[in-house]
């Protein structure tokens, strides 16, 4: 994940800085501090829109919505493919509509007014004269991120591949994942845009386990098959298998199965139980929540190893 002290106003903007992605305040309310089931009684990381966030998110909204007026409503209209209420005043439209709206609606509209905010930074920054409409936007972002965290939000703002909400996972996972992208590859790329489809607001779940895959592809096919120019996931694990005296991951070694026993069967777990094929009744089954989650999980594990010249020939 991208780090920053704060905002630059540059083509490429990185966002991620403006409040902690992980690591949400410690403060607990003085009738729960030392108590054992204080995590219980308050929960770290609640989904959807809890009653303690609402009128903050709702006013957030409401001031984009002011801003956009009726050209932001509809947007929302067309890119949701959604009827909007018809209130006497046009620019409430989106207000009207948050009021009746369920929690996944009302997480999708913040979703879509992030990546709208994207565009207006991205035209502010083309404008000589838009400094201070960038840094507008740079206000409101980092108002909406704020709120998210101090609120035990299980949702974050996230700016790659784009602005959007995506779901918090454990600080540990996320520091790996940001080893992992942290070069500027393929691989990196893949992988971004595997995590993002799996933790995103609206997940693609077949779509981040197909980029996990090629993610892996990326760096394990120059390491084992280099001049196999249709080299696959599959042929690089069955030349593995028939080397697998020739390779060390991490130089470690055990009376039991070897490390590239291991790198063997993380390979095939990846690349086996991809849904490629139709079935023999002619359905297609879509990729699960954990199947992708697993994917993801194990393609940040193995990128990070090949990138840090973990796997080679002994």
């Amino acid at each position: 994940m991208r780090q920053a002290a704060g905002f630059t106003l540059a083509p490429s903007p990185d966002l991620s800085g403006v409040r902690p992605n992980v690591g949400l305040v410690e403060w607990r309310p003085l009738h729960l501090r030392n108590r054992p089931d204080a995590e219980a009684s308050y929960p770290v990381l609640v989904d959807g829109v809890p009653e303690w966030l609402e009128p903050s998110l709702f006013r957030w909204v409401a001031d984009r919505a002011a801003t956009g007026g009726h050209g932001l409503a509809q947007r929302a209209e067309q890119l949701l493919r959604i009827r909007l209420p018809n209130p006497s005043n046009r620019g409430y439209q989106l207000v009207a509509y948050w009021r009746n709206a369920t929690d996944k609606d009302r997480l999708t509209l913040i979703d879509f007014i992030l990546a709208e905010w994207e565009r207006l930074y991205d035209a502010a920054q083309r404008d000589f004269h838009g400094h201070d409409s960038a840094q507008e936007v740079v206000r409101a972002i980092d108002s909406m991120a704020g709120m998210l965290t101090d609120g035990g939000s299980l949702w974050r703002f996230e700016t790659d591949p784009h602005w959007c909400l995506v779901r918090r996972v454990t600080e540990a996972a996320e520091q790996q994942y940001a080893i992992a992208t942290s070069p500027n590859s393929d691989a990196a790329n893949r992988l971004k845009r595997a995590w993002t489809a799996c933790y995103r607001q609206s997940p693609n779940y077949d779509e981040a386990y197909r980029n996990a895959v090629l993610a892996v592809e990326a760096v394990v096919l120059p390491v084992t098959i280099p001049n196999d120019t249709s080299g696959t996931l599959g042929k690089a694990v069955r030349n593995i298998k028939d080397t697998r005296a020739r390779w060390t991951v991490g130089g470690l070694t055990s009376e039991g199965p070897s490390g590239a026993d291991a790198l063997i069967a993380m390979l095939d777990l990846l690349w086996k139980n991809q849904e490629r094929h139709a079935r023999s009744d002619g359905t297609i089954a879509d990729v699960s929540g954990p199947e992708a989650e697993t994917a993801v999980g194990l393609a940040v594990a193995l990128v990070q190893w090949f990138n840090a010249g973990l796997v080679h020939r002994a």
